[in-house]
């Protein structure tokens, strides 16, 4: 009966104070274990989701080097053709068709429609008409079209003042 303190009769002993401590450094022990344990699990939670951006990113960084080094769709092929056709080749026949008779004010250059406008002067309406069949002959100009034109009234030479719309093709 005694291993059951089933003996009412004898006087129970209290628990000692070294019992008490060692109870108590057992469970601030068990405690500081515990809470290493949730902080290591939280930093291996917060090393799985950096891992994963950075797996995420990595995937995104491969896609887009994909789509630059062979695009995909072809508006961008022909984005990217557009951009390479410069005008060069057009430009290079209004310098070779070029007059003294008339002035370049402005030149709007446009690769990627395939047209360039031009704000010239000239002396003589006939010396512009001149220009732009020397242009369209040359063959790197598809159309030419006159889109406005006027006397300047105010200067005393009284030039001539027109705005070319020029367009091409595909291959010059």
């Amino acid at each position: 009966m005694a291993y059951l303190s089933l003996d009412f009769g004898q006087v129970r002993r209290r628990a000692t104070l070294a019992g008490a401590l060692a109870l108590l450094a057992g469970f601030a022990a068990l405690g500081w274990i515990a809470s290493r344990e949730a902080l290591l699990q939280e930093r291996t939670r917060q090393a799985d989701i950096t891992s994963d951006r950075l797996d995420s990113l990595k995937r995104q960084l491969e896609k887009r080097e994909a789509r630059i080094v062979a695009p995909d769709s072809s508006h961008l092929r022909e984005l990217v053709q557009a951009q390479a056709d410069s005008g060069d080749t057009q430009l290079r026949a209004i310098e070779m068709q070029w007059s003294p008779d008339i002035a370049l004010l402005q030149l709007f250059l446009s690769p990627g429609e395939h047209r360039m406008l031009l704000e010239l002067e000239s002396r003589t309406f006939e010396d512009v008409v001149k220009f732009v069949d020397r242009l369209r002959a040359s063959g790197s100009i598809a159309d030419a079209r006159l889109t406005r034109h006027n006397v300047k009234s105010a200067d005393p030479q009284k030039p001539i003042a027109v705005s070319l719309e020029l367009s091409w093709g595909n291959e010059p």
